[in-house]
């Protein structure tokens, strides 16, 4: 880190080098993203008229085909006008005087119209503001829809609730979870360990400056409770988890290249050299 510090003058480039995960085996590094000559443009300029400088603000709010998209959307938001101000405080500006659905609308229709750039830059088709402001209603009737469905299953329903379950005689389980701690830009990472009469034998706690994704944080928790089973001793070991993504990452034998897979990499091979067993919500995945 103090070769760091002497590289990047400012906190923030620090603090994001520092979140970068490492891995604590001796595995090669392995390339996960090439860039290439197509990814990039070799002018400022922006992407369709070629004049102004292309920043992000000028691509989602100023120009003149964003505009366009703009002009169709609720009458909040075709009233709205922030000059001398960056996306991030166009956002803010919207979240303290708009209500949610014009913040969600405002997000949708800024995707829609990079998704349309994107379109225009890579595949050279270029889609008319009509289709780009109906796929942004369709995105958000889905959403309330989602949200209905979220909500009604958040009601208590004793018929699904899973009870824990010991593991068999000689056996034991360790439940982890992970949570992103935002505002400290970390992640934390629990988990108990009980024999097969329920009683608990061992209990571990971590926080880890990491980019704050829950993926990230899940499989960072899986290596970590495979770590906290090798450093006991256990050979007989059932471990369970709520991440379905993480558990399936596991079962997997090839190399996985993402942004976890080095962890998940490191804890499928610790997993097979004491014999584990994942699962999921008391269902068993090996």
């Amino acid at each position: 880190m103090e070769l760091v510090e002497q590289l990047f003058d400012k906190d923030e480039e620090e603090d994001i080098i520092a979140q970068i995960p490492i891995s604590s085996s001796s595995s090669s590094d392995k390339m996960i993203w090439k860039g290439t000559s197509q990814k990039i443009v070799d002018h400022p300029k922006c992407t369709i008229f070629n004049l102004e400088e292309e920043t992000t603000t000028h691509a989602l709010w100023e120009c003149e085909l964003a505009r366009d998209v703009w002009s169709q959307c609720s009458k909040s938001l075709q009233k709205s006008h922030f000059s001398q101000m960056n996306m991030l405080e166009i956002f803010e500006a919207i979240a303290r005087t708009m209500d949610t659905n014009c913040l969600q609308e405002f997000a949708m229709v800024a995707k829609q119209i990079w998704w349309r750039r994107n379109d225009f830059i890579f595949n050279q088709m270029f889609k008319h503001p009509n289709v780009v402001v109906s796929a942004t209603y369709q995105n958000l009737k889905m959403l309330k829809e989602l949200e209905v469905q979220r909500s009604a299953s958040s009601r208590p329903n004793n018929s699904s609730i899973i009870e824990w379950q010991a593991p068999p005689m000689h056996f034991h389980k360790l439940n982890w979870d992970a949570v992103v701690d935002r505002t400290r830009a970390g992640v934390g990472i629990g988990t108990v360990v009980r024999n097969y009469e329920g009683k608990i034998v061992a209990t571990m706690r971590r926080s880890q400056c990491m980019f704050r994704l829950p993926s990230l944080a899940e499989a960072y928790g899986a290596l970590q409770v495979v770590s906290f089973a090798m450093d006991l001793g256990l050979t007989k070991v059932i471990v369970e988890g709520d991440s379905l993504q993480t558990i399936q990452a596991l079962k997997k034998e090839e190399d996985q290249l993402n942004y976890f897979g080095m962890f998940v990499s490191e804890a499928n091979l610790g997993a097979l050299l004491i014999g584990m067993l994942l699962m999921l919500k008391g269902v068993a995945m090996w």
